[in-house]
């Protein structure tokens, strides 16, 4: 089991396929209730952070109204989001835990929300062992401290420490900036970027991060998860 680990993920634009998908659908709602559409380079400047912060910062640099906030989060209840998850995806995550790795989930979407979304894309949340919502905990992205709830869990449920642990993200400022903030304070975790729509494999070398570390698009994570599970070596990140 100590030769596994674990393996943690963001939820959208990583275990789901839906970032183009929630680009386009915030410039919808945006033209629905009268105001302009949103730069997609806006957009991936500030995708990733808590979803209620993230509207925020929408509605107030297109000046919209109270009304037009109204109409935009009736308008966000009734269309669901949309999302792939691959199978395949699936089955490594399935695989990995019968071999003995821990698998769990860290997002920035609400309890609530994240329930909502999993039920709308049939995503059995049950897979993973600790799924941490932006309700769960006090510290969230970019704070290396929001994986202390994982840290525990890792330990007390199969003695893995934070060098153990891979979080799996699509973003530089947030998952990557998080997984950084954690190793400044000695919690070394590893990180994997995903390129799904934020940033491309070139802004995460530009980042730091070596090229084993990053999946070139969301369609290789099949293929790049059962390589790791495989050799069982978190220790090559």
């Amino acid at each position: 089991m100590k030769n596994c680990g674990v393996l943690c993920f963001d939820c959208d634009g990583v275990v789901v396929n839906n970032t183009i998908l929630g680009f386009e659908r915030v410039n919808r709602f945006l033209r629905y209730v009268g105001l302009a559409p949103i730069s997609t380079e806006f957009l991936r400047m500030h995708w990733g952070m808590k979803s209620n912060d993230l509207f925020d910062i929408i509605c107030k640099t297109q000046g919209a109204s109270p009304k037009q906030i109204i109409a935009y989060k009736k308008k966000e209840k009734e269309e669901t989001m949309g999302g792939y998850v691959d199978p395949r995806f699936v089955k490594s995550l399935l695989v990995a835990k019968d071999i003995g790795f821990l698998v769990a989930m860290i997002t920035s979407r609400s309890r609530y929300d994240l329930k909502k979304y999993a039920g709308e894309i049939n995503l059995d949340l049950n897979i993973f062992s600790h799924v941490q919502t932006i309700d769960n905990y006090h510290e969230h992205k970019p704070s290396g401290k929001v994986f202390n709830p994982l840290f525990r869990h890792a330990l007390q449920t199969a003695g893995y420490k934070p060098e153990n642990v891979i979080y799996f993200g699509d973003t530089v400022q947030y998952d990557y900036g998080a997984v950084k903030n954690a190793q400044a304070n000695g919690a070394m975790v590893k990180f994997v970027g995903v390129c799904s729509g934020i940033h491309t494999f070139d802004e995460f070398v530009a980042a730091g991060l070596n090229e084993k570390q990053i999946i070139p698009s969301h369609d290789v994570m099949p293929f790049f998860l059962d390589m790791l599970i495989r050799g069982h070596k978190i220790s090559q990140f």
